[in-house]
């Protein structure tokens, strides 16, 4: 047994034990600020084997680090974050690709119920994560691709709209591009139904 596929264990008042395995995906929830995500969405994005990374977060829910909802994963509210030394490497840096205005008529929190947990052509359901600063409250909503070369993000900060990829795999930046603009046609279309809703 590989020492990242280790069970965890109480240690008294020290840190349970975090594997290798554990540290990729606290990188990646930290890397992602993720508040959900999915677990097909998690396993593309860093590649390991179903079995490996259902046992790993198996281990992170008993740490209540995450939870597994009918939704997909939460970041735990109660995390009890351990004392780990997390990966060196860096966040990978987003391309943006589309920045716009949202009509005033838009809502959003209806355009969001509408496109979260949803796929677009080659782009599948990755998670979401939530910040709030003072007055604005900032949600991201992320997608990849089945092989996980492309991830794109939709950025709503107040009212206006952000997408950005970012690339893995040496993938072409014209097919995240492709990616995005599926993703802006879909949230035309809502648009268009809430005005005639109206």
């Amino acid at each position: 047994m590989s020492r990242g596929e280790k069970d965890s264990h109480d240690m008294g008042d020290q840190s349970p034990f975090i594997g290798e395995n554990d540290k990729i995906i606290l990188q990646t929830i930290k890397d992602e600020h993720f508040t959900e995500f999915s677990f097909d969405g998690l396993k593309r994005i860093v590649g390991m084997h179903q079995e490996t990374l259902s046992r790993t977060l198996d281990r992170l829910e008993e740490q209540h680090i995450v939870e597994n909802t009918p939704k997909g994963y939460k970041v735990s509210v109660n995390i009890k974050r351990p004392k780990i030394y997390l990966l060196n490497n860096s966040a990978q840096s987003s391309i943006p690709l589309i920045q716009t205005l949202l009509p005033p008529d838009i809502s959003i929190q209806r355009l969001l119920l509408n496109l979260r947990g949803k796929w677009f052509g080659v782009l599948r359901w990755l998670g979401y994560s939530k910040k709030d600063d003072s007055d604005n409250e900032e949600i991201t909503l992320k997608w990849i691709t089945d092989d996980g070369g492309i991830q794109i993000n939709a950025i709503f900060l107040g009212d206006t709209l952000s997408i950005e990829a970012k690339l893995r795999k040496n993938k072409e930046l014209s097919d995240a591009i492709k990616a995005s603009y599926r993703l802006m046609e879909h949230m035309v279309k809502v648009y268009s139904k809430q005005g005639t809703e109206l």
